[in-house]
């Protein structure tokens, strides 16, 4: 197996996701501020599918995106829910068979694109087939957690039978945080086995994520702190968007 393949199977005790928290902050903006009822959305990146089950188990019929056949397979063995229609594409060239009132992109993404280049080209496909009024929700890292949580600074994670290292080196000039990841595996006969990846993100600043959703076709409804509607602080490590497809 590949370390894509290990990450895949202990990506929900390494990340400490909350998708039950996430996927009603999804449905309550669609509540504020979509113009029509939430009945399919889109899960943009939806990883190892947990986000995605939340949602169906919420009652929608939910589409989930990724570009890692990896995370699919571990979100199809772990779910089978009819509900989801599982889509192995990447993110910057997808095609839908159909149009969406809303869609989310959670556990920063986005942060995954390149630049702004990316994000303007994943907004308007997003805009093609989110139906006018209906939202778009996702997060991103922020300036202040690549500054002074991730820096150059090395964190480890456990699971029963593996641990990740991930050590980061962010570059102020080019706004990219390299994550070069470590795994370790226990075998069959007590072994460790190692597998390293690397991977890239890019830290974008708040108000040129805004400028672009303008631009691509959206109103941004509002900027947020945390999956509470909290209204962001300096020090805040996430920073959650509702936009509005107009």
């Amino acid at each position: 197996m590949s370390f894509e393949s290990y990450y895949a199977l202990h990506y929900d005790r390494f990340s400490g996701a909350d998708y039950a928290s996430y996927a009603a902050f999804f449905t309550e903006a669609a509540r504020r501020f979509a113009d029509m009822e939430l009945r399919e959305a889109l899960d943009l990146g939806c990883g190892a599918g947990g986000l995605s089950a939340a949602l169906a188990g919420m009652g929608l019929d939910v589409v989930g995106l990724d570009v890692s056949p990896e995370m699919l397979s571990v979100a199809r063995a772990k779910h089978g829910n009819e509900s989801v229609l599982l889509l192995c594409q990447d993110m910057r060239a997808f095609e839908l068979y159909g149009t969406v009132q809303g869609a989310v992109s959670a556990y920063d993404c986005l942060n995954y694109l390149t630049g702004l280049s990316e994000l303007s080209t994943v907004l308007a496909l997003l805009h093609n087939y989110i139906e006018p009024g209906g939202v778009f929700v996702f997060d991103v890292n922020t300036p202040y957690r690549y500054e002074h949580v991730y820096a150059d600074n090395c964190f480890c994670f456990e699971d029963d039978g593996a641990l990740l290292v991930w050590r980061n080196d962010y570059a102020p000039r080019t706004r990219r945080n390299r994550m070069d990841l470590t795994m370790l595996v226990r075998r069959a006969d007590g072994l460790y086995e190692r597998f390293d990846d690397v991977a890239v993100q890019h830290c974008f600043a708040l108000s040129r994520i805004e400028r672009a959703a303008v631009q691509a076709g959206f109103a941004v409804c509002g900027i947020f702190g945390g999956t509470d509607f909290s209204v962001p602080a300096s020090d805040s490590e996430k920073a959650f968007f509702v936009l509005k497809r107009i």
